[in-house]
């Protein structure tokens, strides 16, 4: 059966009900500090474009595609170059909405996945109650072409109301320079942030979720608190991203953020460049 599948996308937005805390680049600075961190480096906003550029290209390149919507949201203060691109993508890939918020505007991701999940239900030509698929990814983060296929095994019934946490993927660094990924290995990560998706039931006629939550709850780190959560590991699915811009390397004097680059990724075995051309599109050159 066709299930609807919602990603959902923060880039590099500043708004009262995100709160910053929950991200390290957010913790311990003042709000002015932190506005320029997110809005105002232009290296951390080329990365970022450069790596999401990647992301929707292997978003497109899955075969599941028509059944797949894309909401991101963008601060309405970034400069006219970061939007120009992220219009570019929606114009080009029409399954990718952007949504640019004030830090004042009101926002509900819930409220937004669940028009989408309508709207979806609608194109598809679906009726009754479906089950449906949100996930959650990172600006910085790539999801393979592989992943929707087997995210699509989990949207049957039986699994309403489940997380589901594919922890095998890579580890790679990012080259702002080249504007390339290098040095991929492999990583194994439980209740990663990476396409952690959570498995609702949408009832269209009265055009509300029925399950117990929208998307996954809370802190990704402690989902299987919240919602039994399935972790599956048999294939890797996803490439995390790590460079000198990486929120979690904030606060990290240049001289470290080098050292701790080399160390994030070492953790795991190298992986070849056949794994890499076979799990995702335009991450070799």
């Amino acid at each position: 059966m066709t299930a609807p599948i919602i990603i959902y996308t923060r880039f590099s937005l500043i708004n009262k009900n995100f709160h910053p805390g929950s991200w390290r680049i957010g913790r311990d600075q003042n709000f002015d500090d932190y506005v320029k961190s997110i809005i105002g480096d232009e290296g951390r906003l080329r990365d970022r474009c450069n790596i999401f550029e990647l992301s929707a290209q292997n978003i497109n390149a899955a075969s599941e595609i028509e059944q797949i919507r894309h909401l991101v949201y963008a601060s309405d203060a970034l400069p006219s170059w970061v939007k120009n691109r992220l219009n570019t993508w929606s114009e080009t890939y029409k399954w990718m909405t952007i949504r640019y918020l004030s830090f004042e505007e009101d926002a509900s991701v819930n409220r937004d996945l669940i028009r989408a999940i309508a709207s979806l239900c609608k194109d598809l030509r679906l009726s009754g109650r479906i089950n449906y698929a949100s996930v959650r990814l990172d600006d910085d983060d790539i999801l393979s072409p592989k992943y929707f296929q087997h995210l699509s095994k989990y949207t049957s019934e039986n699994f309403s109301g489940y997380c589901i946490s594919f922890s095998s993927g890579y580890c790679a660094i990012w080259n702002g320079a080249e504007a390339v990924l290098q040095k991929f290995h492999h990583t194994r990560l439980p209740f990663n942030a990476q396409g952690l998706a959570y498995v609702g039931n949408y009832d269209i006629e009265r055009g509300s979720v029925s399950s117990a939550h929208v998307l996954p709850p809370g802190t990704h780190t402690t989902v299987d608190l919240r919602a039994p959560t399935i972790v599956d590991g048999r294939e890797p699915l996803y490439v995390r991203s790590v460079h000198p811009n990486s929120d979690t390397l904030f606060g990290l004097p240049d001289d470290k953020k080098r050292q701790a680059l080399e160390r994030i990724v070492g953790t795991g075995t190298p992986a070849t460049r056949e794994e890499i051309e076979r799990t995702f599109v335009g991450l070799c050159v």
